[in-house]
């Protein structure tokens, strides 16, 4: 079996939530993972795993991000149903034989006869019959013949693969991305973590303390919540231990389209042997992924219970609960420096080992940065950093009055502490008149649970402006964008004040902040989804963009392709003032065998300070929440699949933008090779505005297609964007009236521009 595997890039930059305008998924058959179980394995060991979702047919291999993982794809699994009558019956009767062969009894009596027996489902516990251990027999009882529980089937989770995985002794601690591959293209990511510690699989029932066995910390537990379960554990602790209790569920499973909240809300308990509760925790401060900090009061056994908030469940509500004396750290300050100074950031938490942390600092241009270990021990939840070119200070209590005020020298970063609540920190600057000014908080993204909120306010006290959540679209895992941003332009000449303080007016030792204030910095990020693509040979297929501007910038940028060579992109520029645009990209005549890398670059067409800014595009897949969010979800990498095409081959004859004048048509043309009048439908999939194609003619190997702009495009007058057409092909049953219609593809997207006539 091959994989590929692509070393992992940092790309969790920037944590924001988003609505997208329009997308395009892949093809229908394009597989989509809904959970891995278990999603996560220790060092030096092989790990089966179930990985559930939907299309899941025919895999052929698999991708994993990071080095030291190795996977062989074993079976497939169909949907199933309930059994029947027989079928149950059947079951008993291999269970008894099972039980027997596994106590070294005679199963003489007990043997199955195949004759006029409805053969049993196969599915990943079933086939456990063939060598089961005692285990395998408790799992497939309670899963079959537990009283009122029924296989609920899930669409989007039907289908299952089981993979083995082999995780190398010296394998990249931390989170990994694993891809299926099947014969009609590649999945979206999941997250796989790669630990140290001990694992196990939770064995059903467990509801009540006296079902299951009793752990010794360090562990790691691996689960499934089906719906209103309830998985208790027992484990033993000494007096002292400063034990951390965390899940992580959220984390393997972004979002969820069909459920509110729009994910696996876990709620994690500890009890002491008596039952009575001690600590309890559904998140840890924003993030949905409970963090118990648990001091144990006496040596002894206690119990710990994880469950949905809500008591829902399914086969996708997967967990790993770690229990662990290790750091946790819950905050640095400063939360980040100067590029290229020598700084240790002083460290926050629990159980720490050392009381500072050195920076590594040595980035080439403002950035994020993440730490994954301390003093030789991994964190699961990694610590996040902010390097910049800009001076720096820190702020000097007290300063929460005017007359208090900490004056600072523009362009500068502060670094400050919203200590207590109701705290304020309040610095002075000098402005001149029509100077602009940009004042950007830095904190939520970074972990802090500070929701900043800012004020400008003159020699009075006068509030001239506030700056409160961002609006501006981005992509992550938050649903709450926390960090202030806030545009001013000087009135006059004279001091300003600036007060930032918790928008809940929460504080405390964590609550740290990065303040950055200066002239305007236009810059730009683009992100490109989804991060899998099936291709054919010379056919479009189109992909998304989406940009997020800073401080003013608004030049049109230009996308194009790095890798691989021979794949170009049509419609590759985002207009000045927008922030989405649908291209295609397209293939050349070659069939690719295995997925390739697929990488984007990002250029500004106009030049600030004398040079061109230019980005690698982030890779992203869309997820939805709860019915109707949409976020994106950064991926480590990007890939595609090219299959061999007998479609319509199309290629514009103009480069240049469509001009489209409301209420009159025309006249698109694409060269068609070796193609004659056919059957042909075109439809446009995407309209930003009310255009249709009306007519479409294919002849001597030129296709014409009539574009109508209708009188709804008179609102939109100066609009420049991309039509995307999807084309069909119809055909007619012989002998009958029947007509059956079929996707054939895309045309190259279209860049057109609504134009007054």
């Amino acid at each position: 079996m091959k994989l590929w595997v692509k070393l992992n890039l940092t790309v969790w930059q920037l944590f924001f939530p988003f609505l997208t305008t329009f997308s395009f998924a892949q093809t229908t058959n394009s597989p989509r993972l809904g959970y891995l179980y278990p999603a996560g394995g220790r060092q030096g060991t092989t790990v089966e795993v179930l990985v559930g979702g939907s299309r899941l047919a025919k895999p052929v291999s698999v991708i994993i991000s990071g080095s030291g993982l190795q996977a062989e794809i074993g079976e497939y699994f169909p949907p199933v149903r309930n059994l029947s009558g027989p079928q149950r019956q059947k079951l008993r009767k291999l269970l008894n034989q099972a039980f027997r062969k596994l106590s070294g009894l005679s199963v003489t009596e007990t043997q199955v006869s195949e004759k006029d027996e409805e053969p049993l489902p196969r599915t990943p516990l079933l086939a456990r019959l063939e060598n089961p251990t005692r285990e395998d027999l408790q799992r497939i009882i309670y899963e079959y013949f537990t009283p009122k529980r029924s296989l609920q089937p899930v669409p989007a989770l039907a289908d299952t693969v089981a993979l083995k995985i082999k995780i190398s002794p010296a394998a990249e601690l931390g989170w990994h991305q694993i891809r299926l591959v099947t014969g009609s293209g590649i999945s979206q990511p999941l997250f796989f973590e790669v630990g140290q510690d001990p694992e196990v699989m939770e064995l059903e029932p467990n509801q009540k303390a006296e079902e299951t066995t009793v752990f010794q910390p360090p562990v790691v537990i691996n689960g499934q919540i089906e719906p209103g379960d309830v998985d208790i554990f027992r484990f033993q602790a000494q007096k002292g231990q400063r034990l951390v209790i965390s899940a992580s569920a959220r984390k393997l499973v972004p979002f969820l389209a069909d459920a509110v909240p729009g994910w696996f809300q876990a709620l994690v308990t500890v009890y002491d042997s008596q039952k009575k509760p001690l600590a309890s925790a559904d998140c840890f401060r924003f993030d949905p992924d409970p963090v118990l900090q648990f001091s144990v009061p006496e040596t002894g056994e206690y119990l710990v219970e994880i469950r949905d908030s809500i008591y829902r469940g399914r086969k996708d509500f997967v967990y790993r609960l770690s229990i662990k004396e290790r750091p946790l750290i819950e905050g640095i300050f400063p939360l980040g420096a100067k590029i290229g100074s020598n700084i240790s950031a002083k460290i926050l938490g629990w159980n720490l080992p050392v009381g500072q942390l050195p920076l590594d600092t040595s980035a080439a241009a403002f950035t994020f940065h993440a730490i994954n270990s301390i003093a030789g021990s991994y964190l699961p939840e990694p610590v996040r950093y902010h390097l910049d070119t800009l001076p720096e200070s820190c702020e000097n209590e007290p300063n929460n009055s005017l007359e208090k005020a900490m004056f600072l020298n523009l362009p500068v970063i502060v670094n400050g502490v919203i200590e207590a609540r109701s705290d304020t920190d309040i610095f002075s600057f000098l402005g001149k008149p029509g100077e602009e000014i940009v004042l950007e908080v830095i904190a939520r993204q970074l972990g802090s649970p500070l929701d900043s909120f800012l004020q400008i306010k003159d020699e009075s006290g006068r509030v001239l402006a506030t700056g409160d959540d961002t609006s501006w679209i981005n992509v992550g895992l938050q649903t709450h964008q926390a960090d202030a941003y806030l545009f001013f332009r000087v009135p006059e000449k004279g001091k300003y004040y600036v007060q930032i303080s918790d928008a809940c007016q929460h504080g405390g030792p964590a609550y740290i902040y990065r303040l950055r204030i200066s002239p305007p910095r236009p810059d730009f990020s683009v992100f490109v989804y989804p991060s899998s693509l099936t291709g054919l040979t010379r056919q479009p297929v189109p992909v998304n963009f989406q940009v997020l501007r800073k401080d003013g910038f608004d030049a049109p940028i230009h996308l194009s392709v790095v890798s691989p060579a021979g794949f170009t992109l049509q419609g590759g520029i985002i207009p000045a003032g927008q922030n989405t645009i649908t291209c295609t990209l397209t293939s050349p005549d070659t069939v690719f065998p295995q997925p390739l890398p697929l990488i984007f670059k990002a250029t500004s067409l106009s030049f600030l300070g004398n040079q061109t800014i230019e980005h690698p595009v982030i890779t992203c897949d869309e997820w939805e929440q709860a019915f109707i969010y949409k976020h994106l979800v950064p991926s480590v990498d990007s890939w595609i699949t090219v299959r061999r095409s007998w479609g319509l081959s199309a290629e514009l004859c103009e480069q240049e933008p469509v001009k489209l004048f409301p209420g009159k048509k025309t006249t698109v043309c694409f060269r068609v090779p070796g193609k004659t009048a056919e059957n042909f439908i075109f439809n446009i999939v995407n309209s930003v505005a009310d255009i249709l194609v009306q007519e479409s003619k294919l002849e001597s190997g030129i296709l014409s297609l009539s574009l109508l702009a209708g009188p709804e495009t008179e609102k939109q007058i100066g609009l420049t964007q991309n039509l995307i057409v999807e084309v069909w092909r119809e055909t007619s049953t012989p002998g009958t009236e029947k007509k059956r219609k079929f996707p054939v593809g895309y045309l190259p997207a279209i860049p057109f521009q609504i134009t007054k006539p």
